[in-house]
């Protein structure tokens, strides 16, 4: 049983086996949670198994056992983490990179949802809302773009549309599968703006000093 544990002491629960524990925490599934009576019951999808626990007690082994003895003292696993967290009383920032993947995602998710929601603006090129250009999910793209025009010029054929690579491109549409899925400008779209003489937030100088560095990307989200 694990008594009074408090989750604010700092001490007490950034040691490694502590973080480690709230970095798996991030990881589970939530299969029920009574926030009223502090009782939840996770899955692990790693392991293939679930647990239950209050903010005292849980099932699961590492909760329970220290090798092949019962535990004499005791200290939070995941899922008591996890209902902690849930309860609001210890912070979710420890991410492991599992964890730091599906945040990323979530986030780009997120910031595409709002770029769409955008109004488009006539007075703009492809009549874009020209914050969409701002954002650093589309300087990636903006990035990939200098690529294209100074390292493989040769992919791009000017026309009505313009061809990049096998893709048919204007300046409001492309027929590429990133397009198509988010309806917001690709690197083929950002290729032929270039071609088009139009000035992008992300500047050839950054483009250069990225490609300096060996730079796969500019714009990551971090968890946390």
């Amino acid at each position: 049983m694990l008594q009074d544990w408090d989750f604010a002491d700092e001490s007490a629960n950034s040691a490694t086996a502590q973080i480690n524990r709230q970095k798996s925490a991030r990881n589970l599934d939530i299969l029920e949670l009574d926030l009223e009576t502090g009782m939840g019951i996770f899955y692990d999808p790693k392991r293939d198994v679930g647990s239950s626990c209050t903010l005292k007690c849980c099932d699961c082994h590492d909760f329970n056992f220290s090798g092949n003895s019962p535990r004499k003292t005791f200290k939070p696993c995941m899922h008591i983490y996890r209902l902690a967290m849930e309860l609001g009383l210890i912070k979710a920032k420890y991410f492991d990179h599992a964890a730091q993947r599906l945040l990323g995602t979530q986030k780009r998710h997120a910031e595409t949802d709002r770029l769409k929601q955008l109004e488009p603006d006539k007075s703009q090129w492809g009549n874009w809302n020209k914050m969409i250009h701002e954002s650093g999910i589309q300087k990636n793209r903006q990035y990939r773009a200098y690529g294209i025009k100074y390292e493989e010029s040769n992919a791009i054929q000017r026309g009505e549309p313009w061809t990049v690579y096998e893709y048919r491109v204007r300046l409001d549409r492309c027929n590429c599968p990133d397009f198509l899925e988010r309806r917001l400008p690709c690197k083929h779209i950002y290729a032929v703006a270039l071609e088009s003489n139009i000035a992008l937030p992300f500047s050839f100088e950054e483009y250069r000093t990225a490609r300096e560095k060996g730079q796969d990307l500019i714009f990551a989200y971090k968890g946390g």
